[in-house]
């Protein structure tokens, strides 16, 4: 990244590369550190992106997935919280016609985080 200084023209794209070659490494080896890693280099070239550059919805998807990924293997409840966020902005930024798969996305968050909050305290005797 020391070549791709911020404000650079290349930092976006090579951001997303780095963040995709961590990501399948992560896939075969598992290696924590990696998504971490992924997860601040996909934030970072959401910003590095215009609200209206249309690759940033695909960037935020891609987000959501190393959140998801940290989340279950974790249980990072800002994580949790992050993608519900990500969902919602995902949602909002989506035709009318288009909404079903981001609103069953953003179900599935909620849900994740009610079961987090409640069932998890009942199981615990409360």
């Amino acid at each position: 990244m020391e070549f791709t200084p911020p404000g650079h023209p290349q930092r976006r794209s090579a951001l997303i590369d780095l963040a995709d070659i961590l990501s399948e490494r992560f896939d075969k080896e598992g290696t924590k550190d990696d998504v971490h890693e992924v997860i601040t280099l996909r934030r970072d070239a959401s910003q590095c992106m215009s609200t209206d550059d249309p690759q940033r919805l695909a960037i935020r998807l891609d987000l959501y997935k190393s959140l998801f990924q940290r989340f279950r293997s974790r249980g990072f409840f800002v994580d949790l919280e992050e993608i519900i966020s990500l969902r919602r902005l995902v949602l909002e930024s989506t035709s009318t016609l288009d909404q079903c798969k981001p609103l069953l996305s953003l179900a599935e968050a909620l849900y994740a985080k009610y079961q987090k909050l409640f069932c998890g305290r009942h199981r615990r005797g409360h």
